[in-house]
């Protein structure tokens, strides 16, 4: 169904549920409703923030026929119908009431979170005690059947769990919680990667009082999507040879990320 006569004047938004990262004229994006990343082209990014800039389809008729203006006007229709399908179609926008202009990330150097400027753990080099092993394992476990649940779950008791804490967990306090998930993880024999110890950190923080941060992020040339856990606006790193990488911030799952710049 074409989008022109009576839809010209229908609003468009960003959907709450899409994260973008844009980089090189592209973008990653994240969708939370899917729990998925989707690699945008230059003309799908491009479109996203005309949509975000003006939210209605009129207006991004008008812009494509600024960029080709040797094109008649039904021409211009038939090609903005279709370029907003397609993201329509994958739920990167939708139509509504038109929302206020999003602030989206950049990949820039100033926006890039690198695990190397974080202070080594001296908690990964020690054997667990018996009381921090009781605690973490039963978080261990609830986290392994928490994200074979849809996204949305995960993100809905995520939160529900960081909310019982009584304060916000320091870095010291997430760095041990996180070496004994990572210690344990390591005699799971089925799946333990970033989001499955990440998650476990994160109830385990709540178990014992504390609010650890859940940051999702991308890192680009190669493209690595990964999770992790923070305190204090630090990252904690679980998975040490991902510490040279530099990862931009799509999406998060607590506290907002304190100003770098403060």
């Amino acid at each position: 169904m074409a989008l022109r006569s009576n839809q010209d004047r229908s609003t468009l938004h960003i959907p709450d549920t899409i994260h973008p990262v844009f980089h090189e004229g592209g973008a990653i994006v994240m969708d939370t409703i899917r729990g998925r990343y989707r690699a945008l082209p230059v003309a799908g990014a491009h479109l996203l923030q005309v949509v975000n800039q003006c939210g209605e389809v009129g207006a991004v008729n008008d812009y494509y026929a600024k960029i080709y203006p040797h094109l008649p006007i039904s021409d211009i229709r038939t090609l903005s119908d279709h370029r907003l399908r397609q993201l329509i179609n994958q739920g990167a926008i939708g139509f509504g009431p038109k929302k206020e202009r999003r602030d989206f990330i950049e990949a820039t150097p100033e926006n890039a979170i690198r695990f190397d400027d974080t202070p080594a753990s001296q908690a990964a080099e020690k054997s667990p005690s018996l009381l921090d092993t009781l605690f973490v394992a039963k978080d261990i476990v609830r986290a392994i059947h928490l994200t074979n649940r849809p996204f949305p779950d995960v993100d809905r008791r995520i939160r529900r769990s960081q909310e019982k804490a009584q304060r916000p967990a320091t870095f010291e306090e997430a760095q041990r919680i996180g070496a004994v998930v990572v210690h344990l993880g390591r005699q799971y024999p089925g799946r333990f990667a970033c989001l499955e110890s990440t998650v476990a950190t994160v109830l385990s923080g709540s178990s014992q009082g504390v609010r650890i941060d859940m940051q999702f992020g991308v890192a680009l040339n190669p493209t690595i999507y990964h999770v992790w856990p923070e305190a204090e606006g630090q990252p904690v790193p679980l998975k040490p040879s991902l510490t040279s990488q530099r990862f931009y911030p799509v999406y998060r799952i607590g506290g907002d990320r304190p100003d770098s710049s403060s």
